[in-house]
């Protein structure tokens, strides 16, 4: 996920690197909708 956001510019790729996996290890679906909300972001 760093890689990807990092290759498109993306200046946010660390923070959204802590808040998908923090919220995956707190709630399984927190992670899930925060990965999902990333994709939606990137494009």
């Amino acid at each position: 996920m760093y890689q990807d956001a990092t290759n498109r510019g993306n200046d946010n790729a660390a923070i959204w690197v802590v808040l998908v996996g923090g919220l995956g290890f707190l709630t399984f679906f927190g992670g899930i909708l925060a990965f999902a909300i990333y994709l939606l972001d990137r494009e």
